[in-house]
């Protein structure tokens, strides 16, 4: 069987090819309907997470709430990548998405992108960026510090904050305002 570590998908599998493998019964339960794959499983942990998060709505209260919900979602991705979870002025998400991907080692970040995929949200208010380390080691590198910096002063000019950057190693994480970085 194959560890989650030797996984090499790009992205989740949709919602409709989703709910052709599994059945909800309700309360929280789901049947499969056939055999499953590791990258199902994974495909449809990384959606309900991602379910939870957005349908709920609830406001974002803590770092170590998000950072569970960040660890679920990115288990198992072994190439970097870069997201944005955007914020309403009482800290709900209005959207969460991977904007950035790259290698095993890095990402090509360009402020201007990011930029971009806020302005869709007319009520932003706030971000929190995140991104993993496939290395699993979760401390931020100098590289991490520096882009963050750039992405406070670019979204600082359209008056959205960024609330806070979350590394995500295995089983580890890492944020850049419990560091004291923001």
């Amino acid at each position: 069987m194959a560890n989650s570590k030797s996984l090499k998908y790009k992205t989740l599998p949709t919602r409709s090819e989703l709910e052709m493998k599994f059945v909800s019964e309700g309360r929280g339960f789901y049947r499969a309907q056939d055999r499953l794959s590791v990258e199902d499983i994974l495909g449809m942990a990384q959606q309900l997470a991602r379910d939870i998060h957005d349908n709920g709505t609830p406001p974002i209260t803590s770092p170590s709430l998000t950072m569970a919900y960040l660890n679920s979602l990115l288990r198992g991705v072994n190439y970097e990548v870069l997201g944005v979870i955007v914020l309403d002025n009482q800290n709900r998400p209005l959207g969460d998405e991977i904007v950035q991907t790259g290698t095993i080692d890095g990402a090509s970040i360009y402020p201007r992108q990011i930029v971009e995929h806020v302005f869709k949200y007319k009520t932003a208010n706030s971000v929190i960026i995140y991104h993993n380390h496939p290395s699993g080691n979760p401390e931020p590198s100098r590289a991490d510090r520096d882009i963050t910096d750039r992405l406070v002063q670019a979204l600082g000019l359209i008056d959205v904050r960024v609330l806070d950057h979350m590394v995500i190693g295995e089983g580890y994480s890492n944020s850049f305002a419990e560091l004291g970085y923001l």
